[in-house]
């Protein structure tokens, strides 16, 4: 089921299988800002992640001794959601557990994802709930794809923009796609960072504790486009490969394991806790120059 969003300066679409935002267009323009989920280099648009963001060691966790199974990025992405508020600017999906999900993650939870537009912003809110007579450890973020080259020219001549910032220091992930001890330093021009062929050469650049409150999306003449606001402690940079029309800015609350990491689900470095019943709320936004 797909729903529409709309105000006088922004159209948007989202979808209900993951609660997925798909669409956003400019009115005044009708130029589209998010990809377009070409599966030729990704098959998605703007996923959620959850119960985890990344991977898991070896693709499980333990939890009290037993072994749960999950892959990258957790199920929430793959599941159809329920809408349970709508406005034309606004709208509020829900994922409660379920059997299956007990099988591979066994915390009863409430998830919903809100939307909302005002203006040229659009804010998405996590809401996390405990169900469960137990503590809840989970991870949550937001995997949002946008189209760059926008309108001509090549990907690398575009750039992020990190507003007061000299340099960016990523966590290398390795080839099993978890992160290592290696830092990779990526010195900025006035706060400019070119995406250049190869920026994702070692996968994501992953950005932890650095004060980053937005990153911005510009053009080949350094004119803004597209900024993603954010209150996290850790957040990626990302796209398919070096010829992918897209590039995707990920607000986490959570992050892949390290190599190094051993131990239960309590133990991973950024996993969120719920004592039972207790509520988590987030949010990003998303604004369009």
């Amino acid at each position: 089921m797909n729903i529409n969003l709309e105000n006088n300066y922004l159209k948007v679409n989202i979808n209900s299988l993951g609660a997925e935002l798909t669409s956003i267009i400019k009115k005044s323009t009708g130029k589209e800002y998010l990809w377009q989920a070409n599966p030729t280099h990704w098959k998605r648009h703007a996923p959620i992640l959850f119960p985890n963001v990344g991977k898991y060691k070896e693709g499980h966790f333990f939890y009290k001794g037993l072994e749960y199974k999950q892959g990258q990025h957790g199920f929430a992405r793959d599941m159809e959601f329920t809408l349970i508020e709508k406005t034309n600017t606004s709208c509020l999906f829900e994922l409660l557990y379920n059997e299956d999900t007990l099988k591979v993650y066994p915390f009863k939870f409430r998830l919903r994802l809100g939307y909302i537009l005002k203006d040229f912003d659009l804010t998405l809110t996590y809401y996390v709930e405990n169900l469960g007579d137990e503590k809840m450890y989970f991870q949550i973020g937001g995997h949002p794809a946008f189209n760059v080259p926008f309108t001509e020219g090549t990907r690398g001549d575009y750039y992020f923009y990190f507003p007061n910032k000299k340099e960016i220091i990523s966590s290398k992930i390795g080839l099993l796609g978890l992160a290592t001890e290696e830092k990779l330093t990526y010195k900025l021009d006035n706060g400019y960072l070119r995406i250049e062929d190869d920026l994702f050469k070692n996968d994501a650049l992953v950005v932890e504790n650095q004060d980053v409150k937005e990153v911005i999306i510009c053009n080949q003449n350094q004119e803004k486009l597209i900024s993603l606001s954010m209150d996290v402690e850790v957040f990626g940079l990302w796209s398919a490969s070096d010829k992918a029309p897209f590039i995707c800015i990920e607000p986490w609350y959570g992050r892949c394991d390290a190599e190094t990491f051993a131990g239960e689900i309590s133990e991973r470095k950024y996993e969120n806790e719920l004592n039972s019943n207790e509520a988590f709320e987030r949010n990003y936004k998303l604004h369009i120059f």
